[in-house]
């Protein structure tokens, strides 16, 4: 999580909107589909209140950033992060996070179908293994988002 860290600091500094999204499900509000996926989604691991809903401590936002919920893969999904990216009058779009072969994907492919500039930060992204992670990486966003590590990021906020 330190380059996560490192990400938001630089951001904050250089008066960039930071934005986090996270996976919350409401009473009643999952499923819909009989994607594996949506098991997990309609269990108690999202549920709004719980541990597994909230932003970890070590990245605990700041009272200038801003917090958006969704119940989907993609942050754009039901979040109104599309609508606020434009709002603010953002062209470019940094993604960090979870998940990289799902949400961090899903976000990624739908910034740029949004025509979001993206670049993805390859050191301050995750999954559950680095086979998957690698993947995601090297082959399915390669051609829809340039992949930048942490260092280029901070030495280049604004970029």
């Amino acid at each position: 999580m330190g380059n996560v860290s490192t990400i938001l600091d630089a951001a904050r500094a250089a008066g960039a909107p930071v934005i986090f999204n996270r996976i919350v499900v409401y009473p009643g509000a999952a499923g819909g589909t009989n994607a594996p996926i949506s098991n997990m989604l309609g269990s108690e691991l999202f549920k709004l209140g719980s541990w597994g809903a909230e932003i970890v401590d070590e990245l605990k936002p700041a009272d200038s950033d801003i917090v958006l919920d969704r119940n989907r893969m993609s942050a754009f999904n039901g979040s109104g992060l599309d609508f606020i990216l434009r709002n603010l009058g953002v062209s470019k779009v940094v993604v960090v996070g979870g998940w990289t072969n799902m949400a961090v994907e899903h976000t990624v492919r739908d910034a740029a179908d949004h025509g979001f500039e993206v670049s993805i930060v390859s050191d301050a992204t995750s999954s559950i293994n680095a086979e998957w992670h690698e993947a995601a990486l090297s082959f399915a966003l390669l051609n829809i988002a340039t992949i930048t590590d942490t260092k280029s990021v901070v030495e280049a906020p604004n970029a």
